[in-house]
């Protein structure tokens, strides 16, 4: 696991850094190829209790962030393009949970201790502007990865967490 881990931390660095279409393709396919190839089945419901427990954790937790960054801090709303959304779900939401979640989480024991050790690991996929510049900001992605292990330890799906995922994305990026 922990060399799959490695692999994957490297292409997300080079691809954060160097921004190269090359990485921008292959991250997404090593990260869903991993789960495809080493989990035997990949957790996939669509259930209405699934999709409430998610509405309800979004609306608990994205849209009071959405709202001090409008209201508080004078943040713009700018609603990004389709393209954009098709983007954030397919290259992001769908193979990082495939990765992180059905693959790291499942691996560990998908359990409080799971989500902290993964929640780290993925926050650390995201931070190379932190390497370069300092800038915490992308550490950040720690506390929404909190949310996404809890939502695929209690649902047992990764329909939650990729709901999430992509809805936190796509917030994150409509609010400037």
């Amino acid at each position: 696991m922990l060399f799959w881990y490695l692999i994957v931390l490297i292409f997300s660095i080079l691809n954060q850094l160097y921004d190269l279409q090359v990485f921008s393709l292959v991250l997404p396919l090593i990260l869903l190829s991993i789960p495809l190839w080493l989990v035997q089945k990949v957790p996939i419901n669509i259930g209405f209790k699934d999709i409430l427990l998610t509405l309800v954790t979004i609306l608990l937790s994205i849209l009071p962030y959405s709202l001090v960054i409008i209201f508080v801090l004078n943040g713009l709303v700018i609603i990004p393009p389709l393209s954009f959304a098709l983007h954030t779900l397919m290259v992001s939401a769908i193979p990082e949970e495939m990765f992180f979640r059905a693959y790291m989480q499942e691996r560990l024991g998908n359990n409080y201790k799971a989500i902290i050790i993964v929640s780290v690991l993925f926050s650390l996929c995201h931070s190379a502007r932190f390497y370069t510049t300092g800038d915490i900001e992308p550490l950040l992605t720690f506390f929404p990865s909190l949310i996404i292990g809890w939502l695929y330890m209690r649902t047992a799906s990764l329909t939650a967490p990729i709901l999430f995922h992509f809805v936190a994305n796509f917030v994150y990026a409509a609010i400037t």
